[in-house]
């Protein structure tokens, strides 16, 4: 453009036609740049309709058959020129109607409004506007040219000569006073108008209504002395017994201060350990909850508590029944004396995510909260949160998180040792490595504590298509983390065997060895092979406080019991099964009956071992967990039709 043109331009912006066209070219620009910075690296456009061809080609049949008319020659009648002014607009409206419909689509799906269709349709609408206005300017041009060129032109325009003169002052006063006013306002007006136009969809629509609305139950709390201990005992009897219903599969049990926490699809129940009364409850209707592991929608509910059973968090997903898929995770956690909220988090995705609990603090995602709510005490990196493409969840130690670190394979499929990482709540930076954490051969590969305390091992002897066996000593997590060095720390021998009981470790809240005997009845890749010959899935118990290891004879938990159960025969006037717990160290067994209808005999960290695929519970096998005031074990009396059919579940506590 040569210095000529350019003035002519300018001279004629104070036009509001010709400066509302540039401005609306201007954002049009503007916008589209905006647009490309959203998408990249890549185009996020949602889904399009399957018709969105239809609207495009006629959008482009009116770009370039239509519109360019308005600017080749001026059109015989004012409704024509109409038409050509509407043009731009209208194929602009046609082009930004499959945009607009997958946003909408969208906005109905999940509730969420995705910016890049917006401003897309933004710069769609301005393009036209601006092609009209320009349209507009042309046809006036000629009219003020034909009418110049018309007979008796000339005579008019010298007979309202004095008529100008006499306002000139006043019009060139206004001239100088807001020319270039006028000239902003109507650059800026096409741009404003289509935001305010764009702006109404979100203001006026709703937003997905995602508040946690929980009906909540709550007990008194209660003094320390008050608080019933852990059994140390053999069960001499059967204290009390407790029925809910629910999904047997999605079933968790934990042990809160009090006794037992059970959770199904209806939420949180907190029964007296003592006489199995209900002291709190959580319920969050319309919610579901959310199970431990994803793409395992038949697992048992994720349910962590602190090592100390003050606290328990589990995550609730909440719906808006307006949308057909709204839905927003938060991962509550609650005293679990009195059931009150103490903390609770909104997170960005419904994946399962890593919950830890110390006593102090939760690592939720990659967050350190206190559990008390009120602060957030640190982050730690995403990439150290996932062990195999899963979270490692669950009770951490008193003051220290577990993340996984790595792996050592002997070429074969099984893992053979692995590293953990330590993480203090005191410095969420600090990393602290120990090596050589002994797995589960048959739960999980991953380095087992229970609470703080961890084994580590070292390889002893290795037979064909069988378990390693190794030599294994227990370690306090929360020491290694103190000291910054693992080595340094004092161990418990725990003596030979093939890895830890996690299941059998949970139920006795301490570390419990797979013995030595049991090593040809798990191969390399961690399956129980020889399921008809007998085997002992229980080794050595850790006693924390007097740093001992304690053999399976000599225990009176009830994770080292025999527990069977005999179907009454055919006829009998109670029909049902008659369980029987028989104590390891020679204690009397302790038998009673139940309308269980499904015959048992294992002893527990078989059946928990081979319960794999969460199958064995549904079936009719025990969940069995030591709690504060008493021995709780969990039955499904009733069979479901089908895996996502609610059963009657039958809480028995035994002391």
């Amino acid at each position: 453009m040569d210095s000529t043109s350019f003035r002519r331009l300018t001279s004629r912006l104070p036009d509001p036609l010709l400066a509302a066209g540039l401005g609306a070219l201007v954002a049009a620009v503007l916008a589209l740049a905006w647009a490309v910075w959203l998408g990249y690296p890549k185009p996020t456009f949602h889904e399009q309709p399957g018709y969105w061809p239809a609207p495009i080609l006629v959008a482009g049949f009116l770009a370039l058959f239509v519109i360019p008319k308005g600017f080749n020659g001026r059109a015989q009648t004012p409704l024509e020129d109409a038409i050509l002014l509407s043009m731009p607009v209208i194929a602009a409206g046609m082009a930004s109607l499959p945009l607009f419909d997958a946003w909408w689509r969208v906005y109905t799906t999940d509730g969420t409004r995705p910016l890049l269709n917006l401003v897309v349709i933004g710069v769609l609408l301005l393009v036209g506007i601006s092609l009209s206005l320009f349209m507009a300017c042309r046809i006036r041009h000629d009219l003020e040219r034909e009418s110049k060129q018309s007979p008796g032109s000339v005579d008019n325009a010298a007979a309202g000569t004095g008529a100008a003169d006499d306002v000139a002052p006043a019009t060139v006063r206004r001239a100088h006073m807001r020319p270039w006013f006028r000239t902003v306002l109507a650059a800026c007006a096409p741009a404003a108008v289509v935001a305010l136009v764009l702006a109404v969809p979100g203001v006026v629509l709703p937003a997905p209504d995602l508040e946690l609305r929980p009906i909540q139950q709550l007990a008194d709390a209660v003094s320390e002395e008050a608080l019933p201990a852990l059994p140390t005992a053999a069960p001499t009897k059967l204290g009390w017994q407790t029925t809910v219903v629910g999904v047997a599969n999605n079933f968790a049990l934990a042990s809160g201060v009090r006794g037992p926490i059970v959770m199904t699809d209806d939420g949180l129940t907190a029964l007296d350990g003592q006489n199995g009364s209900v002291l709190w409850s959580y319920r969050a209707p319309g919610a579901t909850y959310v199970n431990t592991y994803e793409g395992r929608p038949n697992g048992p509910y994720l349910l962590v508590t602190s090592p100390d059973r003050r606290h328990v968090a589990f995550g609730v997903v909440a719906k808006d029944t307006d949308f057909k898929s709204a839905r927003a995770l938060t991962i509550v956690i609650l005293d679990t004396m009195t059931g009150k909220t103490t903390a609770h988090r909104l997170l960005p995705s419904l994946e399962p995510p890593l919950v830890q609990l110390t006593d102090s603090a939760a690592l939720i995602d990659t967050d350190v909260i206190a559990l008390d709510g009120r602060s957030v005490l640190g982050r730690v990196d995403g990439d150290e949160l996932w062990d195999e493409d899963q979270p490692r969840s669950g009770t951490a130690g008193r003051s220290t998180f577990i993340l996984p670190r790595s792996s050592k394979t002997d070429g074969r499929l099984e893992t053979v040792a692995r590293s953990v990482t330590l993480v203090p709540v005191s410095d969420v930076t600090a990393r602290i490595t120990l090596p050589d954490a002994c797995p589960d051969p048959v739960a999980a590969y991953h380095g087992v504590n229970q609470g703080p305390w961890m084994a580590t091992c070292e390889e002893a002897t290795r037979a064909p298509d069988a378990a390693t066996v190794w030599t294994m000593s227990a370690v306090n997590i929360d020491e290694v983390a103190a000291a910054g060095d693992a080595a340094t720390v004092k161990k418990t021998p725990l003596g030979r065997g093939t890895g830890i009981n996690s299941v059998a470790s949970r139920a006795a809240d301490t570390l419990i060895t797979i013995p030595e005997t049991a090593q040809h009845h798990i191969n390399t890749r961690g399956n129980v092979i020889k399921k008809g010959e007998a085997a002992v899935w229980i080794g050595a118990i850790l006693d924390p406080q007097d740093r001992t290891a304690v053999p399976a004879e000599q225990s009176a938990s009830i994770a080292a019991s025999v527990i069977s159960g005999d179907r009454a025969p055919h006829g009998a006037s109670q029909p049902g099964t008659e369980v029987r717990i028989t104590p390891a160290n020679g204690a009397e067994p302790l038998s009673f009956s139940t309308p269980a209808s499904t015959s048992f005999g294992f002893h527990y960290g078989e059946v928990e071992l081979i319960w794999g695929d969460e199958e064995s519970f549904k079936r009719g096998k025990p969940y069995v967990m030591s709690v504060p005031g008493c021995s709780v074990i969990a039955l499904v009396i009733t069979d479901a039709l089908t895996d996502e059919y609610p059963s009657e579940i039958t809480v028995y506590g035994v002391m």
